[in-house]
């Protein structure tokens, strides 16, 4: 049995992946941190929109919380 190329690409990916996770799991890292660690060295420059975007949704859910107490 042969595998397609972007099969076996795929599964070499998914084992570098797990592992990397698995390390920084670890070493107590949260799964914020690990995202935040592949992002910024996969694409630094938009490591700031993905922090924007986490904080803007943050700010969302606490608004979405606060009106479900208060309601």
């Amino acid at each position: 049995m042969t595998l397609r190329r972007d099969k076996s690409h795929r599964l070499g990916t998914d084992h570098v992946l797990v592992s990397f996770i698995g390390e920084m799991q670890s070493l107590d890292k949260s799964n914020e941190e690990i995202v935040e660690a592949v992002i910024e060295y996969c694409d630094p420059d938009s490591l700031w929109a993905w922090k924007e975007l986490r904080q803007n949704s943050q700010h969302f859910l606490d608004g979405a919380d606060e009106t479900k107490t208060s309601g």
